[in-house]
């Protein structure tokens, strides 16, 4: 029973290795996508807001668009300019590894597009990562603690079924020999079904 766990076990076990590749690609995937609707939210959204409050110089309510926009899952810092280069800023401080995203602002007048200065949006595609990772770890430890629960079950159905069996053959042939039985050989089934032996 017990060699046979330790088939089961490492078969499940490669498996769940393979699964979790791909969990770990599908998350990462499904999080990248998560980022992109929020980049459209942000697009759709905020940056009309930002642009209708920075041409009436309405700094107090494009800082609090800039702390909502950072609530985002992905987005760690905002900075926003406008034509005479005063900075609004809201979130972290900026770090190497984050990805600085620019998007020029335009306000609309007279079938005219006045540029009255720009967003620049930090995403923390590290974060995105160890979020990607966290998530298939779980999956992962969940799956190898679903393969030890299923080996032990299978290996104990097994012996149940079957392993019980050869071991009493075994111990018979050991104790009389394989040129004379001194008994006839029986299996002790005290169960109403048939199993496979018999």
């Amino acid at each position: 029973t017990w060699r046979f766990f330790c088939y089961i076990f490492p078969t499940l076990l490669v498996i769940t290795i393979f699964t979790g590749s791909a969990c770990f690609i599908l998350i990462s995937h499904f999080e990248k996508k998560r980022f992109n609707n929020e980049l459209k939210i942000i697009y759709k959204t905020n940056i009309p807001d930002i642009i209708k409050n920075l041409w009436v110089t309405d700094y107090e309510t494009v800082a609090k668009i800039a702390n909502g926009i950072t609530e985002f899952k992905y987005i760690s810092r905002i900075e926003i300019r406008d034509a005479s280069q005063i900075v609004i800023q809201a979130g972290n401080q900026p770090r190497p590894e984050m990805e600085s995203i620019s998007k020029k602002l335009n306000y609309k007048y007279k079938d005219k597009t006045i540029p009255i200065g720009s967003l620049i949006i930090f995403a923390d595609k590290q974060k995105l990562f160890w979020e990607s990772l966290k998530y298939t770890i779980l999956i992962v430890c969940a799956q190898i603690l679903l393969s030890i629960c299923l080996s032990i079950i299978v290996s104990a159905v097994f012996y149940l079924s079957f392993g019980q069996h050869l071991k009493k053959l075994v111990r018979f042939i050991q104790s009389d020999g394989l040129e004379k039985f001194k008994h006839p050989f029986r299996f002790k089934h005290n169960g109403s079904r048939k199993d496979e032996i018999q």
